[in-house]
């Protein structure tokens, strides 16, 4: 977490990853996370140089969420969004 400490960070992610499954569509999920999706970030991260925040983790500080005009803003980029749910 020491790069949450240095001001000119805006914004901190975690990779996720799938594990402690306790039921068979829990297998199902953690194989998705595991095989697929933790994969395709970090090769996008390094292939086409570009960033994949995934929003369950993150840590963005709170005189950065003010200065981009709060969580309204911020709904411009959640996944419901586009994924045609406009709640």
């Amino acid at each position: 977490m020491n790069e949450f400490n240095d001001n000119s960070v805006g914004l901190v992610t975690a990779s996720i990853k799938g594990i402690s499954a306790k039921n068979i569509p829990s297998v199902f999920e953690n194989i998705h996370l595991n095989a697929f999706l933790l994969p395709s970030v970090f090769t996008a991260s390094k292939i086409a140089k570009i960033s994949i925040v995934i929003g369950k983790s993150i840590l963005i500080p709170r005189n950065i969420i003010t200065q981009i005009g709060g969580f309204e803003a911020l709904k411009l980029f959640s996944g419901r969004l586009f994924n045609g749910d406009k709640s």
